[in-house]
């Protein structure tokens, strides 16, 4: 799997889709509430961690 990628609507898998569902809307929470411009969330793991953020054709994920 390349280092960046997107979960979108026609992602095959039910989880990744229920992922990016989730970091949608609590980007847009903590945009309404915290009034931030910008929202990424980090998940680390032993072998690296992982950045989410919302975009335009729906969550883009970095591997790092």
């Amino acid at each position: 799997m390349s280092n960046k990628f997107f979960i979108t609507p026609e992602t095959e898998d039910p989880l990744l889709r229920e992922i990016a569902a989730l970091v949608e809307i609590l980007t847009e929470r903590l945009k309404a509430v915290l009034n931030v411009d910008s929202v990424y969330v980090v998940a680390r793991a032993k072998n690296g961690r992982m950045v989410l953020r919302k975009n335009g054709i729906g969550v883009e994920v970095f591997r790092g």
